[in-house]
């Protein structure tokens, strides 16, 4: 395989592993590099293998049913792999504090969607810092965000946020 191939296969492992509907943690420690930035939008920066982990299991028992996917192919380039992806859950679990614009009470039963695309650095075979992401958050109005809580939200056909009742 080429660098790129093999490149790909650690991002697709990554992906897979990590973010779909079951999660296997060892594959921090398989894939990440000990210092590698988990980075998104709405997350606080997570460094280091054991606050990616702590994160992810804080993320998955306030979701449960969380699970991400791939929609389009990967594409490699030297030392970069982009990915994009969507995904998201309903929010069952215990209170969730970790994003920026606020915390979740336990058990809101909102949904969250998210789409985004990341680009990962690999080298020697580990995904290290200086990862980007972008992630577009949806079942959420932006507009309101600051008030620390989640709403259901839908488009009005202008593209504004309205609330659903």
């Amino acid at each position: 395989m080429s660098k790129a191939e093999d490149n790909k296969a650690i991002v697709g492992r990554w992906f897979t592993e990590f973010w779909g509907k079951t999660c296997n943690l060892g594959v921090v420690d398989e894939l990440a590099a000990p210092d590698m930035l988990l980075q998104y939008s709405l997350h606080e920066p997570r460094r280091g293998r054991d606050d990616i982990k702590a994160f992810m299991t804080d993320f998955r028992r306030a979701f449960p049913d969380l699970n991400f996917w791939g929609t389009a192919d990967l594409i490699a380039e030297g030392d970069c792999v982009v990915g994009q992806w969507e995904g998201g859950g309903t929010h069952t679990g215990p209170a969730f504090r970790d994003f920026l614009m606020g915390s979740l009470p336990p058990a809101t039963g909102r949904k969250m969607h998210f789409t985004g695309t990341t680009v990962l650095r690999i080298q020697s075979g580990k995904i290290h810092p200086g990862n980007r992401s972008r992630r577009r958050r949806q079942g959420a109005d932006p507009a309101r965000s600051h008030q620390g809580r989640l709403i259901n939200a839908a488009r009005s056909p202008d593209g504004r946020a309205r609330n659903r009742t």
